[in-house]
């Protein structure tokens, strides 16, 4: 329904941003505890630290129309306690719905209405900005290959995807769907099964979606070190940029076709003809610079000598990929800055300036011109969540090591839980079903389900040994409290 109301030109593109990070701001509260529940407090602070825009008042204003729209037109009921979303085509309140339902009728009937897991990192990528051709593949490659098994108690993570069916359900051009999966290779977030081409025709490309995947992660790493590293990877969630401007982002780099509802699958086509050149290609000169050596050239004696690039000092006047790649000239980048008075300094600043790297590593066709204009004039405010996440994981590598981040084996247990009784058992889990209840009032209301040979005295006799065994556990070990199995009781006598 998101992207059908994003296709049909009800929401824009940061709107359907912001439906991705509500979903997030939602999961993070899926496993509060019921004492707490209905406790929340959604913002816009956390709302912009997923979308971008820390710090800034347009991004404020941007983000509450965007909410405003979401909710006009029932896809997400937004409040600071609650959050919503359309469980049904009938409660989109738009006049034409053909669009859903034409896109509804492109997906198998064997799975429609099913619910499709996405991975936290992912849903935070697409928060954070994905490319208009890249969300959409990365939304029908989850639709078509990820799965629950229930009766194997798993899920299943690759399936076969055709590119024309991605461009005909999501109208996109071919072209840039086929850029979109090539660009999610080399990202690492999915992997290309060798597939015959009679198969590859019938049924579409063999894919395997990294549900391990976190933006940072190239292909050349998710081989070199395994697709599982023995400990959770950092999410570091990051991509390239969209149009969205108000809340800090830049413009959309060339790769993906704007969507229409009208739109054929073919070939995209420049936006404005009027720009193209009208003079002879032959004699327009394309640009100032002068032509270097050719990587091969032979000699006389008919050897091949290869000239390679070769990467100098780090200099700030003229920062190359490696700088942005290598925390160690990331960091000499960061002392010439500060030098010249453009500021990051301290540890926050270190953060800020590894987290500006990783958002220009990631986004756009010139990464080391973004950085320094990034730099230059300090916007921090372009920060996402998952920036930041990169930045500390780097901050922390370098000055700690990588073995920080790696555990040997698991972390053997501060104590042991104390072995209870029947009678023990039965008096603490009414504690914790109803915790703050003195002992005669948890008597009386468990009492119509306890048999006739308990009375109050039994009742109180069992919770003063409850009582009993936790104060011990309290004298032997202080760190013990935060994970008790006498939490209702301690709360009680506090």
């Amino acid at each position: 329904m998101a992207w059908s109301l994003f296709n049909g030109g009800h929401i824009t593109k940061r709107g359907l941003r912001c439906f991705f990070a509500l979903h997030e701001m939602a999961e993070r509260r899926r496993y509060t505890a019921k004492e707490h529940a209905g406790c929340a407090d959604y913002n816009l602070e956390e709302l912009k630290a997923l979308v971008g825009g820390r710090g800034s008042k347009s991004a404020s204003y941007a983000l509450s129309a965007d909410l405003k729209r979401l909710s006009e037109l029932g896809l997400v009921q937004f409040s600071r306690r609650s959050i919503t979303f359309a469980q049904s085509f009938d409660q989109i309140t738009v006049e034409d719905t053909s669009c859903i339902y034409a896109m509804w009728a492109q997906m198998h009937p064997k799975t429609r209405g099913r619910a499709v897991p996405v991975p936290r990192r992912t849903l935070r990528a697409l928060a954070a900005g994905f490319t208009t051709a890249d969300t959409a593949y990365v939304l029908a490659t989850m639709t078509r290959a990820i799965f629950f098994q229930v009766s194997k108690g798993s899920i299943t993570t690759d399936g076969r995807t055709k590119d024309a069916w991605v461009s005909e359900t999501f109208g996109l051009s071919l072209r840039a769907i086929r850029t979109a999966r090539k660009h999610l290779g080399e990202l690492g977030w999915l992997q290309e099964r060798p597939t015959h081409q009679n198969l590859r025709n019938l049924y579409g490309t063999h894919v395997v979606v990294n549900v391990d995947w976190a933006p940072g992660q190239s292909n050349r790493d998710h081989d070199s070190h395994g697709t599982h590293s023995g400990h959770a990877s950092d999410p570091r969630d990051s991509l390239d940029p969209v149009d969205n401007s108000a809340v800090g982002e830049g413009g959309s780099s060339a790769g993906s076709a704007t969507p229409t509802a009208r739109f054929v699958a073919g070939s995209a086509t420049p936006r404005n003809r009027k720009a193209l050149p009208t003079e002879d290609l032959n004699t327009r000169r394309l640009g100032a610079h002068a032509q270097g050596p050719s990587g091969v050239c032979t000699s006389k004696g008919g050897r091949k000598n290869i000239t390679s690039t070769r990467v100098g000092e780090p200099n700030l006047r003229d920062i190359q990929p490696a700088d942005l790649a290598d925390t160690d000239r990331l960091l000499e980048l960061r002392r010439q800055a500060i030098a010249k008075g453009m500021g990051f300094e301290g540890e926050i600043g270190e953060r800020d300036f590894l987290a500006l790297a990783n958002r220009a590593r990631t986004r756009g066709q010139r990464p080391c011109a973004l950085f320094f204009d990034l730099i230059s004039k300090k916007r921090t405010a372009f920060i996402t969540m998952a920036d930041e996440d990169e930045g500390r994981r780097r901050q922390k590598e370098h000055h700690y090591g990588v073995e920080i981040f790696r555990r040997e084996t698991a972390p053997k247990p501060r104590f042991q839980q104390p072995s209870f009784t029947d009678d023990e058992r039965i008096v603490l889990a009414c504690q914790r079903k109803l915790p703050g209840r003195s002992p005669s009032e948890l008597f009386r209301l468990a009492r119509p389900r306890l048999d006739a040979s308990w009375t109050l005295d039994r009742w109180e006799t069992t919770h003063l040994q409850l009582v009993t065994k936790d104060a011990r556990r309290w004298s032997q070990d202080e760190d013990c409290l935060a994970i008790s199995a006498f939490g209702p009781t301690r709360e009680m006598y506090a």
